[in-house]
């Protein structure tokens, strides 16, 4: 079961997290990536728009989540980046919530306290101390899916 634990981890890696180590590797130590921008400016409302876009290799590196051909500003990027994150964080909570839940030792801990704390059920019954956060979670996260 904590072999899951590690393969979530490996898989989180293997389809996110290596792709922004190179890419944070590749602008520090190689070469550097310059978004180019474009403004606008409206002379009769002196109003102005500035538009910062993604660069070549940020498009390729990222790929998932941008279509070939079109263009993209950084904080699209960023938004997709940011909510990938959270969903990778989240899968492997969920990955690791099925470990501790099979491997829980509640009832042990229920009948000998100064092993660690224990949260009861309204009957009185032992549960996971994080069941309560979880619930938490679930909604939480459910939310960010949708």
């Amino acid at each position: 079961m904590g072999n899951l634990v590690a393969q979530e981890i490996l898989k989180s890696n293997k389809d996110f997290v290596n792709s922004l180590n190179l890419y944070r590797n590749m602008v520090i130590h190689k070469e550097s990536d310059v978004s180019h921008y474009e403004h606008e400016w409206n002379l009769g409302s002196n109003e102005t728009k500035v538009y910062f876009f993604c660069t070549k290799t940020q498009i390729k590196r990222f790929g998932k989540f941008c279509e070939p051909n079109k263009r993209y500003t950084l904080p699209v990027l960023a938004k997709h980046l940011v909510l990938e994150s959270i969903t990778v964080i989240a899968n492997i909570l969920t990955t690791l919530r099925v470990f501790m839940e099979a491997n829980s030792n509640k009832d042990d801990i229920a009948t000998h306290p100064e092993k660690g704390m224990v949260y009861f059920d309204s009957n009185g019954n032992p549960v996971q101390i994080s069941l309560p956060h979880w619930k938490e979670f679930d909604k939480a996260f459910k939310k960010q899916s949708s």
